[in-house]
């Protein structure tokens, strides 16, 4: 099992160099608040913006490190047959 790339002191600028996957997860938990995360809070650490929009820390180091895996094992765009 490979170390967390995410951590509670990560800011978001931080999460998103980790994993480009990480900028989707963000911006949804954003939507789902009705503020732009990566807008205003792009320098503050996962723990701030999880405390101070009532997420659960774990969860959305979770779901970052989820999204961050899922990214690393789909193929590249492109990548299929000519045509389709």
């Amino acid at each position: 099992m490979s170390a967390p790339r995410f951590a509670p002191g990560m800011t978001l600028l931080d999460a998103v160099c980790a994993s480009r996957a990480a900028e989707a997860v963000l911006r949804a938990r954003g939507e789902a608040v009705g503020v732009c995360l990566l807008c205003r809070e792009l320098f503050e650490t996962l723990e701030a913006v999880a405390a101070r929009h009532g997420f659960d820390l774990a969860d959305l180091l979770a779901e970052l490190e989820a999204a961050a895996g899922a990214a690393d094992t789909a193929p590249p765009s492109g990548s299929g047959p000519a045509g389709t």
